[in-house]
């Protein structure tokens, strides 16, 4: 979809090739639809990670434990992260209080340093 866009956008067809209001708006769709695909990938491979960082952890992270903490690393919100994984905002701190655990951490920014230290994220 953001290809398809992005063509539209270089051949002048979406909104009139005129219209500089158009165009920065189309740029804010297309920078929301990569930013949405960098998440989505970090997911992906913070998934992949965690699973498989049994070795360097004495109790391995969850699916969905490594998902919040992809999300952590891209900097969400606890609101932001309920909202993209369908749960309450609690179910996100708790899901954190175990992550935090694991890692033997104790807030967000220890728990993203740690989880690079260990190649549980990039």
């Amino acid at each position: 979809m953001g290809e398809l866009l992005g063509q539209l956008v270089s051949a002048g067809t979406v909104y009139g090739a005129h219209s500089a209001a158009a165009r920065g708006y189309e740029g804010e769709i297309l920078g929301a639809i990569e930013a949405e695909i960098g998440i989505d990938k970090a997911l992906e491979l913070a998934t992949t990670q965690a699973m498989g960082a049994g070795e360097s952890l004495a109790e391995p992270l969850t699916e969905r434990e490594g998902e919040v903490l992809a999300l952590l690393a891209a900097g969400l919100s606890n609101k932001e992260m309920a909202d993209r994984l369908y749960v309450a905002p609690s179910t996100i701190k708790q899901h954190l209080k175990n992550i935090y655990g694991k890692l033997d951490v104790h807030n967000r920014l220890q728990a993203v340093q740690r989880a690079r230290e260990i190649e549980l994220i990039a």
